[in-house]
C-alpha cells in the first residue's frame, strides 16, 4: 500500500529553510528602510531645511505652508535653488530672527528686484510688490532672501558656483 505522507525530497521542495526565511526577510526590511528612509530625506521640507541650514538661515517655520523646493543643476556651472513659502507673520519673524545671517536695515525693496527670467514662475512677484530684499555672499555661494510684507511669502534662492579648482579648468 503505498504511503500517503510526501518523501523527504518532495517536503524539501515546498519548505523554506528558517536560514534563508531570515535572509528574505532581512532583504525585504532592508528595502522597505531604504525606501521609507529616501522619502523622509527628499521630502520638501528636509530638502528646504538642508539648505537653509548649510547658509546659515533658519529651517522653515512650523506655520510654513505652500512650501515649493526646486534645485536646477548645471555640469560644470551654477547650481541653484529656489524655495518658497508662505508662513504667519510671526512665523515670518522668528525665520528672520533665528537665522544666523545677519538682517541688516539697508535692504533693497522688492519690487525693484527679481530672480531673473530663468526661475520658476512661482519665484515671480509683482512690480509693486511690498516688501524686502537681503543678500548675502558666502564663500562661493550667493544667497537671496525676499519677504513679502503684505502676503507673508518668503522667497530664498541659492547659488552655489563651482569650485575654483574647476573654474581654472574651464578657462
Amino acid at each position: 500500500m503505498p504511503s500517503t505522507q510526501p518523501s523527504t525530497s518532495q517536503e524539501r521542495s515546498h519548505h523554506v529553510s528558517r536560514r534563508a526565511r531570515r535572509v528574505i526577510l532581512g532583504a525585504f526590511a532592508i528595502v522597505l528602510l531604504l525606501i521609507v528612509g529616501g522619502a523622509l530625506y527628499l521630502r520638501p521640507v528636509a530638502r528646504a531645511n538642508r539648505l537653509l541650514t548649510g547658509v546659515g538661515l533658519s529651517p522653515v517655520p512650523a506655520s510654513a505652508e505652500n512650501l515649493l523646493v526646486h534645485r536646477r543643476r548645471r555640469f560644470l556651472a551654477t547650481d541653484v535653488t529656489y524655495v518658497r513659502f508662505g508662513a504667519s507673520v510671526d512665523g515670518v519673524a522668528q525665520f528672520l530672527a533665528a537665522s544666523a545671517l545677519p538682517m541688516v536695515d539697508d535692504s533693497a525693496s522688492m519690487g525693484t528686484l527679481s530672480f531673473g527670467p530663468r526661475c520658476p514662475e512661482w519665484m515671480e512677484w509683482e512690480t509693486t510688490a511690498q516688501g524686502r530684499m537681503y543678500h548675502w555672499t558666502l564663500e562661493r555661494t550667493s544667497v537671496w532672501l525676499a519677504v513679502d510684507d503684505e502676503t507673508h511669502i518668503v522667497y530664498i534662492g541659492v547659488f552655489e558656483s563651482q569650485a575654483p579648482w574647476l573654474q581654472r579648468l574651464r578657462n
